[in-house]
């Protein structure tokens, strides 16, 4: 079992790696919003199961953007494109641009337009096997659609989080160095200051459960669900919140923060041993916030149990 000490100490530092961790979260998203990370990546992503690349790959996917149940998703109609489709909304789309297709031009003519999509392409295969088979099984290519349209959204949600990382690293970076959060610093005071300890404890204890609404928001998952991206725009807020409340509350009793004499120390002996230090603090606490809150929330709980545990499991001497 864990000295009391070193469990208050690894709680600490837990609790403020989630707190920041939360921060960066809600930074990612405003930036990623900002920029449409999530939709140019779904974008992206049609484009390739269409085989964008081919003429007619492209024209269907000017159909499937302009159909009015795409359109519906924007808040302004025209080039955008929905941060999130689910898998129903893909298949209704394919299906609908298939019987317009066929109803203007007719059947032969409909058939004539699949069949020039790339061999390889996986809805040139579904769709041609739903017209061989007499179009009396539309609820098998529904099936068969949303299938392949979760089979590739989750591939997709690798690409996505590969390629956003990068930049989540650096906005936890940005972030700890304008908080000045050095994690050598921070533990050697956690060690040293047992009321410290004690406060930043119980500060956790009495914090968690608010922490558990925002480890839903997952900025690198573009399969995140429709009902929390609404649900992230009136989270923003929260950003406030926290940099106002929780950050500025815990600041000076953890030794987070700059101070004037830090700032001087910082510019004048960038070189010295004590900024080297401060630089490999900052680079532990960046790597430590990309880990992501919804990591740090489960092992503060389980952290919080096993201290609970231990307190149990104590027997006053008689």
């Amino acid at each position: 079992m864990l000295n009391s000490t070193i469990l208050e100490v690894i709680i600490g530092l837990v609790f403020l790696y989630l707190l920041f961790s939360l921060l960066a979260t809600f930074v990612n998203e405003l930036i990623f919003t900002f920029f449409k990370f999530r939709a140019n990546h779904l974008k992206k992503t049609i484009q390739i199961m269409m085989d964008n690349n081919a003429e007619e790959g492209k024209a269907l996917f000017n159909k499937f953007h302009q159909h009015p149940l795409i359109q519906s998703f924007l808040q302004k109609k025209g080039n955008g494109f929905p941060s999130y489709l689910d898998p129903e909304k893909f298949a209704a789309v394919i299906i609908e641009i298939y019987n317009e297709e066929k109803i203007s031009k007719g059947k032969d003519s409909a058939k004539e337009s699949i069949e020039k999509l790339p061999k390889n392409n996986y809805l040139r295969h579904i769709l041609l096997r739903y017209i061989e088979q007499g179009e009396d099984k539309t609820l098998e290519l529904e099936t068969n659609l949303k299938n392949w349209f979760n089979s590739v959204m989750e591939r997709a949600s690798g690409w996505y989080n590969r390629s956003i990382k990068k930049w989540t690293i650096v906005i936890a970076l940005v972030i700890v160095i304008l908080f000045n959060f050095d994690s050598i610093k921070v533990y050697q005071r956690l060690s040293k200051d047992s009321k410290v300890r004690k406060e930043l404890v119980k500060y956790a204890d009495n914090n968690i459960e608010k922490y558990a609404e925002y480890i839903k928001i997952d900025s690198n998952n573009i399969e995140t669900n429709k009902e929390l991206l609404e649900e992230m725009d009136s989270l923003k807020n929260e950003i406030n919140t926290i940099i106002k409340e929780e950050i500025n509350s815990i600041e000076q009793l953890a030794g987070i923060g700059w101070t004037d004499g830090e700032i001087k120390t910082a510019i004048q002996d960038f070189w010295s041993f004590s900024c080297i230090c401060r630089i490999l603090g900052w680079f532990i606490t960046a790597l430590a916030i990309s880990l992501g809150a919804p990591f740090w929330f489960d092992l503060l709980n389980k952290v919080m149990k096993l201290r609970g545990t231990g307190k149990q499991e104590e027997v006053p001497k008689s």
